[in-house]
């Protein structure tokens, strides 16, 4: 992470408001994070290992060779409902959804609506790299292709 910009909440509130009166230009963080103090900041960090932990171990969890076989089904694209997605993957349709929405929720798969309330899956990204630092416990996104 770069080195992050730490100021007070009033320092903030009032360097806006010369900006947004044209009495300065925006600053150079503008539209980065900025912290209260060095604690929030290591906060953040860890909050933001944690996540990306999480994530992958969530990730991993759901990588199954049934859930891998459902994301080929997904890529091939050959369905026009909930309904005929169950019945390729050879699944009840409640489990189905279930499914879905926590590959939704990874970024794997999206929810794309389609005539009235119909909803397909489609997939939203084919690979992933990732780098894991077992000591720190943190995941970082090397590419998505």
């Amino acid at each position: 992470m770069m080195k992050p910009t730490i100021m007070t909440f009033r320092d903030f509130i009032d360097e806006m408001k010369s900006v947004a009166a044209g009495k300065r230009p925006a600053p150079k963080h503008a539209g980065k994070r900025i912290f209260a103090s060095e604690t929030a900041v290591r906060q953040f960090e860890e909050r933001q290992a944690m996540i990306a932990l999480e994530s992958v171990e969530a990730a991993l969890r759901l990588l199954t060779g049934r859930n891998r076989d459902l994301i080929r089904i997904i890529h091939a694209g050959k369905f026009n409902s909930m309904a005929e997605l169950a019945a390729q993957s050879g699944r009840a349709e409640s489990n189905l959804n279930r499914t879905i929405k926590k590959l939704a929720k990874l970024g794997l798969v999206r929810l794309k609506r389609e005539r009235g309330r119909l909803i397909k899956p489609e997939l939203a990204i084919r690979s992933l790299r990732i780098e894991l630092d077992f000591v720190d416990g943190t995941a970082t996104v090397l590419d998505r292709p």
